[in-house]
């Protein structure tokens, strides 16, 4: 080899380096490219979440916008919902018209349960496709949102005398009981439908939470968290299961399992991570609960309690910086409310 001359393995990966340089922007395209699919999913899973109710509003308003001509196919029958009178039964029955709304106020429903209104609607529709115990039912968990509980459980027990195979009616007889805190005759109704019930993770969850009532804590919990592995929406099943945490102490083994409530899942309520956080408070572990606060604030951005609630935990941790920053974002949204949570707190306002 003469003097000057580079060797021949220099001289070959002179030859490679544009490959080289192909194979490494390739790389790197790919990994970022790989980083924004899993960034938009989780965009994607966040927005479903977060949109669910408003676009059961869309689909509401869709079915109420033929609710007009489907009155006036039933003879100028208004209708309101508690008027649910004989000749009007079955006046539509097969009705394509008729089941296109139907379908869409409960598809509505199924994403946003408390929607008042597409209960009072189906209520009106099913009485005319000839469905009186879907009437009776949906009358009833209508007027059960408007805490009229005695009207409500003699529309559930209709339901149920129309249909004693319509569990949806049991369910709601059974919460409707609880909600009067009359727990026995809840557990009367339940009595030889408990598997049927399980069959579901709401009715799991009503028989946990009928079980939490009757303090038989251990098996409650159990319900709940197996209906809460299927079902992580219901509020109220996700409120128990943090009470039965203070009272027996497991604060650490609930606040992981509500936390863990969102993998691989699209909606989830937001309560889960609020209260995770408010466990992990206890507990002690800010930087957990600065976790659980972000997830929940994933959710609902605008939450003034759960905005606090993150300050209070980074501030805990002093990161007073960051801590300003969240808690002047509350402000933004409710001043009044954020001074009161500083007062109950009693942390420095500075």
């Amino acid at each position: 080899m003469k003097h000057g001359t580079r060797p021949p393995f220099v001289q070959d990966l002179r030859r490679m380096a544009p490959v080289w340089a192909i194979v490494i922007v390739t790389a790197i395209v790919v990994a970022v490219t790989m980083r924004e699919v899993g960034q938009a999913q989780l965009r994607q899973a966040t927005a479903l979440s977060r949109n669910a109710c408003n676009y059961a509003e869309v689909l509401f308003n869709s079915a109420y916008q033929r609710m007009n001509s489907i009155r006036q196919m039933a003879g100028e029958r208004r209708l309101e919902g508690e008027t649910l009178d004989e000749p009007a039964l079955g006046i539509l029955a097969g009705n394509d018209r008729l089941h296109w709304a139907i379908d869409r106020f409960q598809q509505a429903v199924r994403l946003c349960p408390t929607m008042r209104e597409a209960h009072r609607s189906l209520a009106v529709l099913k009485w005319y496709d000839g469905d009186a115990s879907g009437a009776y039912y949906h009358l009833a968990s209508w007027q059960m949102s408007l805490d009229r509980l005695a009207e409500a459980q003699m529309h559930f027990e209709l339901a149920r005398e129309a249909d004693p195979e319509n569990r949806e009616a049991l369910m709601g007889l059974v919460e409707c009981l609880l909600r009067q805190d009359r727990v026995q005759e809840a557990r009367a109704q339940v009595a030889g439908h408990e598997e049927e019930l399980r069959m579901t993770p709401q009715g799991t969850l009503l028989l946990g939470d009928l079980l939490w009532r009757e303090r038989n804590i251990e098996q409650a919990e159990e319900y709940l968290r197996e209906g809460l592995r299927e079902y992580p929406v219901d509020r109220k099943a996700i409120s128990s299961l943090f009470s039965i945490a203070q009272a027996t102490g497991e604060l650490r083994s609930t606040a992981d399992f509500l936390l863990s409530l969102g993998e691989g899942r699209q909606r989830v309520a937001t309560e889960a991570y609020d209260l995770a956080g408010a466990l992990y408070m206890e507990l002690g572990d800010y930087r957990a609960a600065e976790v659980a606060y972000r997830r929940a604030l994933e959710l609902f951005p605008n939450n003034v309690d759960i905005l606090f609630s993150a300050s209070v935990a980074q501030y805990k941790q002093g990161k007073y910086s960051e801590a300003r920053d969240t808690v002047r974002l509350a402000i933004e949204h409710d001043i009044g409310r954020v001074m009161r949570r500083i007062e109950q707190s009693g942390v420095d306002p500075r």
